[in-house]
């Protein structure tokens, strides 16, 4: 008797599933970067306080004094992030204590950009170590430019912008210049 053949329509099954999909850049992959690095944070804070260090020496006799301990210093540092970063409930109104927010972005968001610059060099299979001085370059002429010209508030955002964004990929051209000759 003969063994009935597979249809050619349905694809084999996959064995490493998750594996791929980890090591594919996912959505997966980012969640799991991001709790993996808040819980390493999470047991250098706890191992470096010395309330915690000082309850091991009795941790099988009474292991609720490092649980107490460590969940404390767990608790004081999500708090210290989301007051520093994102909201502090001990403002006297809703804009001071939205400033944490505006700050982190305010200050996140070169990195971000940098990020997003290098980010597309990678993809097209470059290797960019200049980045930090592209931010720096593009981020001296947009204060340049910013302190030279008194303009509107909003167009003054954009021009400094396009002139930090010129800049720093005029200061990138250089490296791609002497790469190509």
């Amino acid at each position: 008797m003969s063994r009935p053949e597979a249809s050619s329509s349905t694809p084999p099954p996959k064995a490493n599933t998750l594996i791929q999909d980890i090591l594919s850049g996912s959505a997966l992959r980012t969640t799991l970067a991001i709790v993996l690095g808040f819980f390493v944070g999470s047991l250098f804070m706890i191992f470096s306080n010395e309330t915690v260090l000082s309850t091991l020496g009795y941790l099988f006799a009474r292991p609720t004094d490092f649980l107490q301990a460590a969940g404390a210093v767990f608790a004081s540092a999500a708090e210290a992030i989301t007051r520093g970063a994102l909201y502090n409930p001990n403002a006297a109104d809703f804009a001071t204590g939205i400033r944490p927010f505006t700050e982190s972005l305010r200050l996140g968001a070169p990195l971000v950009a940098a990020g997003l610059g290098i980010a597309l060099g990678f993809r097209v299979g470059l290797f960019n170590i200049g980045g930090t001085g592209q931010l720096m370059f593009g981020a001296v002429w947009a204060a340049w430019i910013s302190f030279r010209l008194p303009l509107p508030i909003v167009l003054h955002l954009l021009v400094a912008m396009v002139v930090g964004i010129l800049a720093a990929a005029l200061w990138g051209a250089v490296a791609g210049f002497l790469k190509a000759k």
